[in-house]
Formats: C-alpha cells, structure tokens, sequence
C-alpha cells in the first residue's frame, strides 16, 4: 500500500494514539486519580498501573506527505512501535516510533531520501485526542537527503514542536483502532519553517479489543 504525508517545511514524522473508552457509558473510570481526564479498558475491564506492548501500520487514504513548497515526499512503509501506559494518573503513549522507509522525492528520482524515524511521548485527553510531544531532548524526527544531481544537494534536518492526531470511536472496545493525524493540528518546525503532517496508522495491542474512555 502506497502512502504519503504533509509536511510544509518537509520533513517527517508520524505517529500517534489518542482518547474515549468503551465498557459501558454508564460505568466511569474508577481507578485513576480524582481530576485526571481518561482511563484504559481492555476486553471489558479498566486497567491501572498496567503496560501494553501497541503497534501500528500505515493505512487508508490519508497518506503520509511531507511537502516543501511544490515538492512533495512520500514514503511506502511506517510501521510504529511503541507502549501504552495506564499509569493511575491516565493514559500515555510512550515511546512511540514511526520508522519510514522506501521514500521518495514525486518527480526527482535523482534524490535519494534516507529511511528516518519519528519518535514521540503522546499524552491521551478528552475528546479522543493525542498530543505528540518530543522525547526527552527531541527532536521528533531527523531526515537526511542526497544525491549527486538532487536539486536540494544533500542536507540533514531535524524537526520538532508537537503534533495533535484523533482516534475514531474510541469508546467502542474493539481490536484495532485508527489514529489520524491533520496538518491542520500541526505545530511543528521544520529547518527553521512551519511545517504539517499527514498521517493514519491502525494500531493494535497485541489482539487484545480496547478503548480509551473519558472519565
């Protein structure tokens, strides 16, 4: 499957997880502390002080583009790695890592784009939302192009700032659930510019059916 990104600043990144739960409306989060927004069910029970092994895999038609001006990068692969955390405070998601490859330049083959990663700590909030933030010192992802005869000559670049992405229907306890990310959530830099990313991943916790509810 074919995807692709946005990026106004191009550069790259990926990745996220985000907020609602299932197990019942009636039934609140129980066990996390007074005044925290979310909480973790898995096949039907809240879970606390627990950790999950989460992955994900590029998917539908929101695909990953990073574009710098009229140029455009895309990249064919991203699995993410990562954890989920139900610590008693909420939910997180951490070490998140989106590894990109088989990239390209649409329209300059003569450029070669490296395989990069895009790593991340996502805070879960109410309205099924996710924060991405920089792990530890950052950045979120560091891209390098070359090429002999490449237009952009060869350079590495970091970028960094914070990307906000959804989840659809959290609160349905099921498998696999869809983590959208729109430029429009942005807040990013890219080589000293603003920059956007595009991107959807279907994350999954081992086969196990989850949710993220709203407490």
């Amino acid at each position: 499957m074919r995807s692709r990104f946005v990026l106004v600043g191009l550069a790259a990144a990926i990745l996220c997880a985000a907020v609602t739960s299932v197990a019942a409306a009636e039934t609140p989060c129980k066990g996390i502390a007074d005044g925290k927004d979310v909480c973790l069910f898995t096949e039907g029970t809240e879970k606390t002080a627990t950790t999950f092994p989460i992955t994900g895999k590029l998917v539908g038609s929101a695909e990953p583009l990073i574009q710098a001006g009229s140029t455009t990068l895309e990249c064919r692969s991203g699995p993410l790695t990562g954890t989920l955390a139900a610590p008693a405070d909420g939910v997180t998601a951490e070490k998140l890592t989106i590894s990109f490859s088989a990239c390209l330049i649409v329209g300059y083959s003569e450029c070669d784009v490296h395989p990069f990663t895009f790593k991340a700590t996502g805070l879960m909030t109410t309205n099924a939302a996710i924060k991405l933030v920089e792990e530890g010192a950052g950045p979120l992802s560091e891209v390098t192009i070359s090429g002999g005869n490449c237009f952009l000559s060869t350079f590495k670049a970091k970028l960094t700032g914070s990307q906000t992405c959804k989840l659809v229907n959290m609160e349905v306890e099921e498998v696999a659930h869809t983590m959208t990310c729109l430029p429009t959530e942005s807040n990013l830099k890219f080589r000293g510019g603003a920059s956007q990313l595009q991107l959807k991943e279907t994350l999954e916790l081992g086969g196990r059916k989850w949710s993220i509810k709203n407490s």
